[in-house]
């Protein structure tokens, strides 16, 4: 893929990324249903993820696990090791979210509030280096 196409592809993602987030934060202000919530969290960051690695000319893996996107990340910069633990928390929320019968009644408002959280950080560090 060529430097411009990078570019274009990059930002897409991180326009999809963007339009998650928005959607995520307006529906937990309306709605405070957590599993949605965590659910579009994690599904934030692993296109924010994405958009980087695209932009660094590396075609990311095709999986939801943050943790392994991370390691391609890591490998451009160590300082992504900062938002690890954050990216495990918010990876434990995607299949979970999605399915009502893998972990019934595991998604408490503290739950919805951590996500949020934890989405904040790992963006603000994540566009530090975009």
């Amino acid at each position: 893929m060529k430097s411009q196409d990078n570019k274009k592809l990059a930002q897409e993602w991180f326009q999809k990324a963007e339009d998650t987030w928005k959607f995520t934060r307006a529906g937990w202000e309306e709605t405070e249903i957590s599993s949605e919530a965590c659910f579009g969290c994690q599904q934030t960051v692993e296109k924010y993820l994405k958009g980087y690695l695209i932009s660094q000319g590396i075609k990311p893996d095709r999986t939801h696990i943050l943790s392994d996107l991370l390691v391609e990340c890591r490998k451009i910069d160590q300082n992504f090791e900062q938002i690890a633990d954050g990216c495990e928390v918010l990876t434990e929320y995607y299949n979970p979210a999605r399915y009502p019968m893998d972990v019934p009644g595991s998604f408490s408002d503290d739950k919805g509030e951590e996500a949020i959280k934890t989405t904040q950080k790992v963006l603000k560090f994540i566009k530090s280096k975009i």
